[in-house]
This record gives C-alpha cells, structure tokens and sequence, in this order.
C-alpha cells in the first residue's frame, strides 16, 4: 500500500495542468510512496494527450463527461479509497506546490491526532507574496463565509496553525480513516461549496480542520475573469442547499429574512451597475435549489455585463483624488475599476500602509491624506465599505463609492439611495413568506 494519492481534477487547463504537475515533481516528500491521480473531465484542449505523453507514471481516470469539480474529486477520492492509501491530498489543477508543501501537511497530521483535516497557506499566483486564505470561517447568522487572513501579505507574523471552518479543495491533506468514515465529495454540488460541505461532514464526526503556514501553495483562480454568470449561479444555488442542509429548522425563518435582504439590494441597485443578468442567476439559483435541479445547468448560466456604469463614466479623463476606507481589500477593488475608468488617479492614505498598496499598483500615486487638497482636483471620491442609506455623513463636495460599486455622486443617485429604504421594507414583505415556503421544502427534500 502506498503513503499518498495526490488527486487532481481537471477540465481543459492543460498548461496549468502541467505546471502543476511539474511543481509536484520538485517536491520534497521525504521517501514517502505516492501517486499522482488526475481525473479528466474530458477535456478538448489535449490534457490527456499531454498527461500520458509527458507524465506516463501519473496515474490518469478519464470521466467521460464534465463532472464539474465535485464529480472530479469525487472520483480521484474513491479511487484513493479502493487501493487503500495512507494519505490523500486533494489539489486544485491551477496550483503550483512549494517544494514542501506535502510533507509539512503530513507531519502536521501525523502530530496531531485530533486533526483529520489540515490545509495549506493558499497564496495568489499573481501575487506570490499574498495570502488568498488559510481555510475558512463559515457564518451562520449571515449565511456566508470569511476566508482567514485574506489580502494579508506572507510574513512571520501571520500565525503557524489556524482553526477553520473548512479548508479548500485548493490544497487539503487528510487520512485514510477519515475519509472512509465521511466519504467522499458530494458530486450534485458540481462545482463549490463542496469541499465546504465534505469539511463541515468531517467537523461534525468530531475533527478539528486546521491550515497552517508552513505549507504553501500559490493558486491562479479564475472565478473574477468569467463574462458569464457561472459563478454566481452555483455559488448561490450550492449556498442555499448548503446552509438549508445544515441549520435546524427553527432558524429558516431566518435564513428567509437574510436572503431577501441580500436579495433587495441586488435587485434594487442592479440597472445602476449593468448587472441585471446577476440578479437573475441568482434568483435562479435559489430556484434551482427549491426545484433539486443538482450537477450541472447550463440553462441557467448568463452572459454578464462588464462595462462601466455611470459612476465610472462620469469619471473618465478627469483628475480624480481617491480617499481611503481602512481596508485594503475594499481599496483594491475600487481602484481597480478607477484605472479601468482612464482617471488620472492620486490615491491618498491614512491608515493603510503605502508600501503594501504601492506594491499592488505601482503605477498609482499614492500620498499621504495630510497632503491632499481638494482644489487640485476635478472629483474628490471617499471610499466606504458601503453606502449607508441614511445619507447624514456625506459631505456635499464628495463622490462616494463602495466595493461593490454602489455610489452617491448626483441628486439622482443620493434620492436613489434614500428610496431604497422604502423598497428594501416592501420587498422583504413579500418575498420573504416565499423563500420561506422553498427553503422549508428544500429542507424535507434533503432529510428523505
């Protein structure tokens, strides 16, 4: 019996396939035996062509179909279960592996006897010094997740093991035993919140999950690339069947109210941001849900709008003084749709470290906010968290804009705002018996 199987899903990434594969093969694993599964989703851009022709010892399982990364694993999983390994780790396909990133996950395991899940540091590909996350918390008040120490650069000071929730399919080590009591992943996911569920299976037959930092591995990602609604179709959809799988049945009520709140806000700021077709995914993955649509529907998927709204557009050319909101994950999205909108753009900062933000955009004129004077410039933007209805804070002579691209910039858009209000009241009123009534029947659905 071999120590580990290294199990890795793919479809149609076949350089970043072999990148990956070739880090693994720089990796240190200390005499351990091991196999290399990747499970193909059948693929058309020559993955397998390249797999058996460049890599003949990796072990390849051809699916047939797109099985989406639930299925994937899935099968990889059973495949590690059948022969009996040790160990079985899990990777996503655009990943590359520090050298030691396997044997510290083993080692961690192998000390820790009460850890039946550990997770690697997950770094940005593009941004190697970055952390993407160190597993997860999940939030069952807000129907959410937050990924540990997201946008925190790699140092010595970010903390050796982490306590999670989950940790992802990005890069997990676990072993033979937990994995025959749990199983494997559930394949009508298709793709996330299916290594959210396999871990949450895992914590509740009394394991802990943990990430630590001595493991890294950097990971390409693609979910803020798509021109479609793919992400937020499943994302929703899975969230539903999820959170509904896994509270009790006096908190639905809820979980009815948080969603049609989240709900409001898309669908009353949609046609401002050019994003109608976001809305509809969603609502179409709650359906989904409601209608055990489960695997993959590509009915549901659709084109999404990426141009600039009018905020942006009122933004082009002109001389624009951006003023920070204390978080710098926040700070990045909005800059990054600011550069894109063709400003002449100073950034001005107080709290935020100027060297952490140059580094993301080097380009960018970053000063300090006690050197900032209003009349050098056409537009002065005040970053916020989000756009608080009540309008009593806002200073006249300032745009203000939030991450997720709401904004105040006219008496059209401060009335907007305000009318929101109204809407939000009216619209949870009605819609939240409904989600109620799915919800409930989504929870009997799932305990037959």
């Amino acid at each position: 019996m071999k120590d580990l199987g290294i199990v890795i899903c793919n479809f149609n990434k076949v350089d970043y396939l072999r990148n990956c594969l070739k880090s693994i093969a720089g990796a240190n694993f200390n005499n351990l035996l091991y196999d290399i599964i990747v499970v193909d989703n059948a693929s058309t851009d020559g993955s397998e062509e390249m797999v058996c022709k460049e890599f003949p010892n990796v072990i390849l399982i051809q699916t047939g179909a797109n099985l989406g990364g639930a299925g994937g694993f899935a099968r990889g999983m059973q495949y590690v279960l059948d022969n009996k390994y040790k160990y079985l780790s899990v990777l996503d396909n655009d990943t590359i592996v520090d050298k030691n990133a396997f044997i510290e996950l083993k080692n961690h395991l192998d000390n820790n006897d009460d850890v039946g899940v550990v997770g690697s540091t997950i770094l940005k590909m593009d941004e190697p010094d970055i952390i993407q996350e160190m597993g997860a918390i999940l939030d069952y008040e807000e129907y959410c997740f937050f990924l540990n120490f997201n946008e925190r650069i790699y140092s010595n000071d970010i903390p050796q093991v982490v306590e999670c929730d989950y940790v992802p399919a990005c890069c997990f080590m676990t072993r033979y035993d937990v994995l025959e009591e749990v199983g494997i992943f559930d394949e009508t996911y298709f793709i996330y919140w299916d290594d959210i569920d396999w871990c949450t299976r895992v914590k509740k037959s009394g394991n802990k999950i943990q990430a630590i930092s001595s493991s890294k591995v950097w990971h390409k990602g693609g979910a803020k690339l798509v021109t479609n609604t793919f992400p937020v179709y499943y994302y929703t959809r899975n969230a539903v069947r999820f959170f509904v799988k896994n509270i009790k049945n006096d908190t639905l009520e809820h979980m009815s109210r948080k969603f049609s709140e989240f709900l409001a806000q898309q669908f009353y700021f949609a046609t401002n941001k050019n994003e109608e077709n976001y809305v509809v995914s969603t609502i179409m993955g709650i359906d989904d849900a409601y209608a055990n649509y489960v695997g993959a529907n590509w009915d549901s998927i659709k084109p999404r709008e990426r141009e600039l709204h009018k905020f942006y557009e009122n933004c082009k050319n002109k001389k624009v003084a951006l003023l920070e909101y204390n978080n710098i994950y926040n700070m990045k999205s909005i800059i990054k749709n600011l550069i894109l909108a063709d400003t002449d753009l100073t950034v001005f900062v107080k709290d935020l470290d100027v060297k952490t933000l140059k580094g993301y955009f080097p380009s960018i004129d970053i000063k300090d906010i006690s050197t900032y004077i209003s009349g050098n410039f056409d537009l002065t933007i005040q970053a916020v968290k989000h756009i608080d209805t009540s309008l009593e804070s806002y200073d006249q002579s300032r745009l203000y804009l939030d991450a997720l691209g709401n904004y105040i910039m006219d008496d059209e858009s401060k009335k907007s705002v305000q009318n929101f209000l109204k809407f939000k009241e009216m619209f949870i009123k009605v819609y939240k018996p409904i989600l109620e009534i799915k919800f409930n029947r989504i929870k009997n659905d799932i305990s037959k």
